[in-house]
């Protein structure tokens, strides 16, 4: 209820929820249909079940588009074949966050998803960056001729 109480505050509609067919999830539509969950109202609630492709195709269908992107940008980095179980969590999560800045039309708006779904971009877009890029970082003050800094790959935005 939180997140939908959340989702209301911002003024993102829900009207759909779907949820796998486990018996907390039924109890969860039970109960939403109380009068405490008033405000939250119409909620639709549909049940599908795990690892049916006809029902989750779509779904199935970004999750190929965002590894696809995530081993694009792996390969546009040149990292290091050792280095790619490190940073692959990061670079996933990565192509994630960049996923919801491609531009849509929904119901004749043309805006980016995050637009449409929290009604703004993140604040990290003013400072976009290419995945994988190098700089050198100043971690501390050492003497004259000791080592000022350290090299550093960018892998990712503050969520």
């Amino acid at each position: 209820m939180r997140t939908l109480t959340q989702a209301q505050i911002k003024e993102i509609p829900v009207r759909h929820v779907r949820l796998d067919p486990s018996g907390e999830n039924q109890k969860l539509a039970k109960q939403a249909a109380s009068s405490d969950w008033a405000v939250l109202q119409p909620l639709e609630f549909e049940f599908t079940s795990c690892d049916t492709t006809q029902h989750n195709s779509l779904v199935e269908l970004v999750f190929l588009c965002l590894a696809g992107k995530a081993c694009s940008m792996m390969g546009g980095a040149l990292v290091p074949d050792e280095l790619h179980a490190k940073v692959a969590i990061e670079e996933i999560a990565c192509a994630t966050q960049l996923d919801g800045l491609t531009v849509v039309t929904v119901n004749g708006k043309e805006a980016t998803h995050d637009v449409h779904m929290f009604g703004a971009n993140p604040k990290w877009t003013a400072n976009l960056c290419v995945w994988g890029e190098g700089a050198i970082v100043t971690v501390r003050k050492d003497s004259k001729t000791g080592n000022k800094g350290t090299r550093m790959m960018s892998v990712g935005y503050a969520k």
